[in-house]
């Protein structure tokens, strides 16, 4: 997979990228930009619907809750934001996403 910064940033091609996520203005989005540049580039992704994953954030409040979901809101924006103005098509794609989603969701 080609990362788009690897000429300039010297970044191998399959790192998180490091201006999102924690510790950044844009606190989030980095795992959905990694899983987004591994399927644009045709890399095997996996869904396993019945794995559980337990990740314990240390957040103790609501309001470092309520921090944290704002982060992850502020994140997912900023991943829509750069693949609309990089791939126009992707809006097509993410819309199919949702669809196939909310009717596999009724389904059940």
């Amino acid at each position: 997979m080609q990362h788009d910064d690897a000429p300039r940033t010297g970044r191998t091609p399959w790192t998180f990228n490091e201006d999102l996520g924690p510790g950044t203005p844009i606190d989030g989005g980095e795992d959905t930009d990694y899983f987004y540049r591994a399927y644009l580039a045709n890399a095997t992704l996996e869904y396993v619907p019945d794995m559980t994953v337990f990740h314990h954030h240390g957040r103790k409040t609501s309001a470092d809750g309520k921090k944290l979901m704002i982060g992850y809101m502020i994140g997912t924006g900023a991943i829509y934001a750069r693949y609309l103005l990089k791939h126009p098509n992707f809006a097509d794609r993410l819309l199919g996403l949702q669809e196939c989603a909310h009717r596999d969701h009724h389904r059940h």
